[in-house]
């Protein structure tokens, strides 16, 4: 009962890790975009809707006949988006928005609602205002959303996303002094720190293959106990230098328009990278092959980082520098993890709770794969959606959960050693002689064993 309790409570625990491995839920196949055209008297706006999000946020068959998606549901979706798009200025005035006639695109291969808006300010002068949007993310907690603007006499800018979390930002009417245009390097370098930190996908691959990196391969083709900290180390590089070597490849290949892959099939596949590293991580695929498996997989990762770009307007127009700085981005964010988690995980292999840590996070990582890829091919919403929603409020609370384990566990096995290493001999008076072995006592003609005494 208190083995099963035990596991039990791994299994919590790490399905709370991987999902607060990021602030923020799971890079959808299709996110959203909200492209502003900031101009004198009004906001003119574009809204791109993947259908099939919106087919989830408002109930209805959208994907079935896409053609015929205008004719007849056209006045439901206005209204719907309508009352989910808001702006104010900075005094707390709300401005006038009105949605326009809607229509149908398909991006990257994916179709979109595209609806136009257009935002007014009751002074009729345009200043900077807070956009509240929430379409879509009402209902699927997971799904993100590009914003990006372009003021007047400026270039296009990335302002960040919106989350479920977060369904509101402020918008400059102008461009800042010090701002940067969208396809610069130290833009380019935020926008791919924080991409994988609020793509949780990515960063449950990198965890489920951080997992195993601690231990030797045992016998039978099964997990054995840690390594030293020199091999532990030089497996996390080689795991670390394998998924940069892999996703740089198809992410240069992407951008230069080598090659081209819809998005959707490239995240069901992400799912499914998840699925194999927490096989993995349960039980041996191929010996200490977790730098084969982030390097393979690394591939399917950097065709869904280049949709990013595609996201932002920067896929095949992408510079060199824009694609460094973006590399850059994605590889900080990476070492950000290994360096918070990683520690932990060591110190842990080395106690005699791993594996049931190790059994729970793959399994739960397993789990999650599955509700990533039943959730990408549409047919319904991930189960853990709830949970999720609770640990990417609260990252650094899992981080912290880990570490304090860590430490519990380090402070245990230390006690347990002391226990259990032999006290040393006491010391006999000046002038006296040794104390005999135990079961021999002393005799004048030396040691005779005790109960076998001669007799004097």
């Amino acid at each position: 009962m208190q083995r099963t309790r035990r596991l039990i409570v791994a299994l919590v625990a790490a399905v709370g890790l991987c999902l607060g491995a990021s602030p923020a839920g799971a890079h959808e196949p299709g996110m959203s975009a909200v492209l502003l055209d900031v101009g004198d008297t009004e906001v003119a706006a574009e809204l791109q809707l993947p259908l099939d999000r919106l087919e989830i946020a408002v109930d209805q068959p959208l994907t079935d006949a896409p053609g015929e998606v205008v004719d007849t549901y056209g006045a439901m979706l206005t209204a719907y988006i309508g009352d989910h798009v808001a702006a104010s200025g900075d005094d707390g005035e709300p401005w006038d928005v009105s949605i326009g006639t809607v229509s149908l695109s398909t991006i990257d291969g994916v179709d979109h609602l595209i609806a136009p808006a257009t935002l007014t300010p009751p002074s009729g002068v345009v200043g900077d205002f807070t956009l509240d949007y929430d379409v879509i993310l009402e209902f699927l907690l997971s799904h993100e959303i590009v914003v990006a603007t372009q003021p007047e006499g400026g270039d296009r800018v990335v302002v960040g996303t919106l989350s479920h979390a977060a369904s509101s930002i402020d918008i400059e009417a102008t461009a800042p002094s010090g701002s940067v245009p969208s396809g610069s390097f130290p833009s380019m370098v935020t926008l791919g720190f924080d991409h994988v930190l609020d793509g949780a996908d990515h960063l449950v691959f990198l965890i489920v293959l951080l997992i195993p990196a601690p231990l030797l391969l045992g016998e039978g083709r099964r997990w054995g106990g840690a390594g030293s900290p020199g091999a532990s180390f030089a497996r996390v590089v080689q795991v670390a230098t394998a998924f940069t070597v892999g996703h740089s490849l198809t992410l240069v290949a992407s951008a230069v328009g080598w090659i081209s892959v819809p998005s959707g099939p490239v995240e069901v596949l992400v799912a499914v990278s998840i699925g194999v590293g927490a096989v993995h991580a349960l039980r041996p695929i191929v010996a200490h092959g977790e730098a084969l498996i982030a390097g393979g997989f690394g591939l399917i990762h950097g065709l869904a980082f280049s949709g990013i770009l595609d996201n932002y307007g920067l896929g095949s127009g992408a510079t060199a520098m824009s694609l460094l700085g973006f590399n850059v981005g994605v590889e900080l964010a990476q070492l950000v993890t290994i360096a918070l988690v990683f520690p932990s995980l060591y110190v842990l292999s080395r106690g005699r709770g791993y594996r049931r840590f190790r059994v729970g996070a793959g399994v739960a990582a397993l789990a999650i794969s599955l509700g990533w890829v039943v959730e990408r091919v549409g047919l319904w919403g991930s189960p853990f959606t709830p949970l999720e929603t609770w640990a990417v409020a609260n990252p650094w609370v899992l981080v912290g959960a880990l570490g304090a384990a860590a430490l519990r566990s380090a402070t245990r096995d230390r006690r347990t050693s002391d226990r259990s290493a032999p006290e040393a001999p006491i010391a006999a008076p000046v002038g006296h002689p040794p104390a005999p072995p135990v079961g021999l006592s002393s005799a004048p003609g030396g040691l005779t064993p005790v109960g076998r005494a001669g007799r004097g």
